[in-house]
């Protein structure tokens, strides 16, 4: 695991997550972030972010970036070169009695109209679609948004207002609600703001990283001999 997956994302680059993620290029999101396409995937994947349609339009190609070690290469599909099983559609390798009869569904599907808790927010499945799940699930808050004050702005979320979260879809009124920036939301969320004690510990805390840090690297590297024992 490389160090940049170890390092905590930062409330301005879950902002930026938020924001880019499911109209941008995964490869694009990780420049912005400074962090690796993998890092991106795996917190959008957790954060429960997916693609947009209008992404899916643009890039009809997807968002996967190949990854091609140098090892593969002399491996690799040549132009001119014959597949393997040419001329044998149909081919059963021994898969298919597991394989998906039509018309059948799997297991996790669920109908229009179910709801399911995802980063602790209450979801409902408003459509059916292919391809990533946040396509087919909208958050209960947001639709209710939506039905009393109108779409969403560009980069804005609905978020509940403090002591008014709930996962009950009776208890989720508009009352209950705000639409605001992904900026402000990210600012409310900090520690700073949710505690000046706890900031200033997180300060102290990264003020002693920083000097056992650069305490190691002045130290010298014992050599070899120094090493060996009588």
């Amino acid at each position: 695991m490389s160090s940049n997956t170890r390092k905590p994302w930062t409330p301005e680059q879950i902002a930026i997550l938020r924001d880019m993620y499911p109209r941008c290029l995964t490869v694009d999101v990780a420049k912005a972030t400074g962090r690796s396409v993998d890092a991106c995937y795996d917190r959008a994947r957790d954060m429960g972010f997916g693609k947009t349609e209008d992404f899916y339009q643009r890039y009809p190609q997807g968002c996967a970036t190949p990854k091609i070690s140098p090892g593969q290469i002399p491996n690799l599909f040549k132009k001119g070169m014959t597949p393997w099983n040419k001329g044998m559609k149909g081919l059963n390798i021994g898969v298919t009695r597991t394989q998906f009869k039509p018309g059948q569904t799997p297991r996790s599907w669920l109908p229009l109209g179910s709801y399911r808790v995802l980063q602790g927010d209450l979801q409902i499945k408003w459509r059916e679609y292919p391809g990533s799940s946040s396509k087919r699930w909208k958050p209960v808050s947001r639709l209710v948004w939506e039905a009393c004050r109108g779409p969403v702005p560009a980069g804005s979320i609905v978020i509940f207002k403090p002591g008014t979260r709930s996962t009950e879809v009776e208890h989720i009124r508009i009352e209950n609600l705000e639409c605001v920036t992904r900026k402000e939301s990210a600012m409310r969320n900090h520690p700073r703001t949710k505690s000046p004690e706890l900031g200033r510990l997180y300060s102290i805390k990264g003020a002693i990283a920083r000097q056992v840090n650069r305490i190691a690297r002045q130290q010298p590297t014992p050599s070899p001999e120094s090493q060996t024992t009588p």
